[in-house]
């Protein structure tokens, strides 16, 4: 949750004096209230970047540090400003993180959020400042351009100077402005009871040394992109973090805005999945379908399937592999694999995707966003409108997606002439049980058992990625050493339309289960029951209006029912006891 001077901020007119704001603070009880009431955990960033922007970059230009006209004579609008300048005269930006009044100034207000807050144990994170890198930005204004269908003077991103970028004292000076600020939170007001993190939008120069302050205690960052590269990228960073940290990672922010409305979410949809499995405490927030309510069943699938690990049990190891054919010219990815392995190499969980599920492939069907390709809206969603200002050069941009990543591609193993993908750093010579399952409806597609080789690697043997026949673009996967006793707990996958509601009760159950549909049934309508084992062996099956299976007949352990109601499937983990 950004803390802004339009919704919970308490200063941003007057330095030290939140009188006139306290309709702000009380909102800000009211979302803790409502908080505790759902059983949520706040990541809550104290500032947002905006206030130190001159003017700013996202052309927020009412709540950032300038408090002149931004273009005389045709924008002449004049803003308040940050009261660090107008009321501490400071010069620039710079001086925000330096100044012994500023620093006073900043931690009363730190300690006014400290004693109005921190009793609420549902903050569990405090953000010091989003984006920390981005103070200090200067950005050139343009004046309204009708014809791009821009009606108000905004920010040409072409000719910004970043002071962080550009300047190692200023890089230093916010190192020395975390340092104080997390060290008066915990000695200063003896506060320890949330998390404190640093956000930068990317990650910090090798000079800023603020990821390794003693106080901050996890590592949080934000990344743009609409590049393929950038998913390797998650992982690459997650992989460093850890290695000269040691600290959790938060992928807080990701995002591709100007193609996701025309690219039907593939981007956020891909981003949400497999950032997931990149080594970071959870998946990235995307930014710009943050409103897309269709899109966000994707994070309770993703929660449920993770739901299966107890990660405070043990230390889990990320891994990246990809796979391509350069032969064919089609680039340097078409298969990602991304997962998680437990730190006794017994058991793991991730996902892979087919590359070619992207802009190019998903484009909603707008001859203004996609000249080059028809398709037809695949998703049947309202994909929004698309910034064809943006998006109408990107045919000619090479930079964007590579020409073999315009095409569609069903990938399978061996289907290319380049080796499978592969997971390494398991047990050497040792066989694990492979379970598939689409990403999309959670159906279980397959279970292979395989053996790792003398290097502890396995070529993995996966179902096919297709891109429209099932839409079945990404696949997620579990995979357990065969004899290991790992207590794998219910994939409740449902499809993307939600309408089958299956109970299965008692769980666990010595004797008898019932299965029972509560949506009504047609009159020429029954459900499908299979009882698999751990494996994924049918064992028996089962076809009613209401189905009732005697599981006297089956030894104890775990089992799954598949249920199957005209293309919908849902399958369920039940416990059989002795």
């Amino acid at each position: 949750m950004l803390n802004t001077p339009w919704t919970t901020e308490i200063e941003y007119e007057h330095v030290n004096d939140y009188s006139g704001r306290m309709s702000n603070a009380w909102e800000m009880d009211q979302i803790l209230n409502k908080c505790k009431e759902k059983d949520l955990y706040l990541h809550w960033n104290l500032s947002i970047h905006y206030v130190l922007e001159n003017p700013s970059h996202y052309s927020m230009y009412n709540w950032d540090w300038d408090d002149g006209p931004l273009l005389p004579g045709v924008c002449d609008h004049t803003t308040p400003g940050y009261c660090y300048k107008t009321e501490l005269g400071l010069s620039d930006p710079g001086e925000f993180f330096t100044d012994p009044e500023a620093l006073k100034n900043y931690k009363h207000r730190l300690r006014y959020y400290i004693s109005r807050y921190s009793y609420s144990t549902n903050i569990a994170v405090l953000e010091l400042f989003s984006e920390i890198n981005n103070a200090g930005t200067v950005t050139e204004v343009v004046p309204p351009k009708p014809a791009e269908q821009i009606f108000w003077c905004h920010s040409n991103n072409n000719t910004l100077y970043s002071p962080y970028e550009n300047e190692a004292p200023f890089r230093a000076d916010i190192a020395s402005w975390h340092n104080i600020m997390s060290n008066y939170i915990r000695n200063g007001l003896n506060h320890w009871h949330q998390i404190l993190t640093a956000n930068y939008a990317g990650v910090p120069k090798n000079d800023d040394h603020s990821y390794s302050l003693p106080y901050i205690d996890m590592v949080t960052y934000n990344s743009y992109s609409r590049l393929p590269s950038r998913i390797e990228g998650y992982s690459t960073t997650a992989s460093n973090v850890h290695q000269h940290y040691n600290k959790p990672l938060l992928h807080a922010e990701s995002g591709a805005p100007e193609v996701d409305p025309c690219g039907n979410y593939a981007e956020w949809i891909k981003t949400a999945w497999i950032s997931a499995f990149s080594g970071h405490a959870g998946t990235a927030l995307n930014w710009s379908g943050e409103h897309a309510t269709h899109l966000w069943h994707h994070y309770g699938r993703i929660r449920n399937f993770m739901s299966s690990y107890d990660f405070n049990s043990g230390y889990y190891n990320s891994y990246y592999n990809k796979r391509g054919d350069a032969q064919n010219n089609i680039g340097d990815k078409q298969l990602e694999l991304s997962c998680l392995i437990s730190a006794d190499k017994t058991h793991g969980m991730g996902v892979i995707l087919n590359s070619h599920y992207n802009y190019w492939t998903q484009s909603y069907h707008d001859p203004d966003c996609r000249p080059d390709l028809g398709l037809v809206d695949i998703h049947l969603e309202d994909c929004g409108p698309c910034d064809i200002g943006k998006t109408q050069n990107y045919p000619n941009n090479l930079n964007f997606f590579p020409v073999g990543f315009r095409s569609t591609f069903d990938v399978s193993p061996g289907s290319l002439p380049s080796e499978n993908l592969t997971i390494s750093g398991l047990k050497l010579l040792t066989d694990y049980a492979f379970y598939y399952y689409h990403a999309h409806t959670g159906q279980l597609l397959g279970i292979m058992t395989q053996q790792s080789n003398l290097l502890g690697r396995i070529s993995v043997e996966h179902p096919e990625l297709n891109l429209f026949s099932g839409d079945r673009s990404i696949i997620y996967f579990t995979f357990t050493e065969q004899g290991h006793q790992f207590l794998q707990e219910s994939v409740e996958e449902i499809q993307a339309n939600g309408e089958m509601d299956i109970n299965l009760y008692p769980n666990p159950t010595s004797d008898l289960l019932f299965i029972t549909l509560n949506n009504e049934l047609q009159s020429d309508e029954q459900i499908k029951v299979e009882i698999l084992s751990a494996e994924g062996r049918v064992l028996y099956s089962l076809t009613g209006k209401e189905s009732i299976f005697n599981c006297v007949l089956l030894s104890s352990g775990i089992y799954f029912a598949r249920i199957t109601l005209s293309d919908e499937v849902i399958t369920k983990r039940f416990i059989k006891t002795p």
